[in-house]
């Protein structure tokens, strides 16, 4: 399970640290603020290149754009 990341939305923060102590995995650390539309801007502070990644967010639509840094 080492190359499992758990990264917490602000609004499930709850739910996900149940999860990452079930797996015994630290919780990643992150960035995030709300655009004043309403959009949320999210930096992840550990690399996910090359990796799957699963995304959940309360049933609500994800854009459907990710940026990487290089």
């Amino acid at each position: 399970m080492e190359n499992i990341k758990i990264f917490a939305c602000n609004s499930l923060e709850k739910l996900t640290n149940e999860i990452r102590k079930c797996l015994v995995l630290p919780l990643g650390q992150k960035d995030s603020f709300k655009f004043k539309n309403d959009n949320t801007f999210v930096q992840l502070k550990k690399t996910v290149r090359n990796q799957d990644i699963h995304s959940s967010n309360e049933g609500k639509p994800l854009g459907d754009l990710f940026i990487y840094d290089k």
